[in-house]
């Protein structure tokens, strides 16, 4: 139950990305916590990539702290007027995570079949196969893991 909600979840906020949904100011760090916990990505794995704290991407999502993000706010508010904003991306959500789940598939099956013996022949159509499986199974149930190197 849980890995079909995560999927429901997943693909809600894909759509809202892929429809370029507007979002307000007060908006903008939960639509990004949405997308980022939705692709099963911790906030300590996003403050990796990007060179921050973990309290910095939280102060982020709580819209809190001093940020440009606030001082456009305030700006917009002084002038009687509203700022919408969007989160979007050229490739759906789902497909991010499954890209990430190939790298990550073909890392794991890599490593086993490096401690495999196994005749050439036979090995190029099964670690094809076997990735592929992998990856599918890593996309179906995002989660911390698939983020980690």
């Amino acid at each position: 139950m849980a890995k079909s909600f995560k999927l429901l979840k997943l693909k809600q906020i894909s759509a809202k990305i892929a429809q370029k949904q507007l979002v307000t100011a007060e908006e903008i760090g939960q639509r990004l916590k949405e997308t980022r916990s939705s692709m099963g990505m911790t906030q300590k794995q996003l403050a990796r990539l990007l060179g921050v704290s973990q309290q910095a991407v939280d102060r982020i999502e709580r819209n809190s702290g001093s940020s440009r993000l606030s001082s456009l706010k305030k700006i917009a508010l002084a002038l009687g007027v509203k700022i919408g904003l969007c989160v979007y991306s050229d490739n759906s959500l789902e497909d991010i995570v499954l890209s990430r789940a190939k790298i990550k598939a073909g890392h794991y099956v890599y490593s086993v079949n490096s401690n495999m013996a196994m005749g050439t022949r036979d090995a190029a159509g099964f670690l094809l196969k076997e990735t592929d499986r992998i990856a599918r199974e890593l996309a179906e149930n995002p989660n911390s893991g698939l983020w980690e190197d």
